[in-house]
């Protein structure tokens, strides 16, 4: 969680504040007071709220995929009832930015 609200906090302050108010999908999700104080606990508290609402959601449903971007292609497949593909599970990490000796 905690490399999650660095990552959004980090993608937040890339979006022109404009952007954020009234209709922003950022705002939605947080407060636009979070970027202006640097609030990870902010950010935290709104992305559990925002993931158990959606677990309450689904919590009588079946079609509900919860899985990590580390698990790779076959729990989104099992869940799909498709064949694993052959391809490497896509991940872009834009925030990394290798260092060259």
């Amino acid at each position: 969680e905690q490399e999650w609200a660095a990552s959004m906090l980090s993608q937040m302050k890339r979006v022109k504040k404009d952007m954020l108010l009234d209709v922003g999908v950022f705002n939605r999700l947080v407060n636009i007071n979070a970027i202006a104080t640097d609030n990870i606990d902010w950010l935290l508290f709104k992305y559990r709220q925002h993931n158990e609402g959606v677990l309450r959601y689904f919590s009588n449903r079946e079609n509900l995929l919860t899985m990590s971007i580390n698990d790779g292609w076959k729990p989104l497949c099992d869940f799909l009832n498709v064949q694993v593909p052959s391809l490497p599970f896509p991940h872009l990490n834009v925030s990394y930015r290798p260092v060259l000796l």
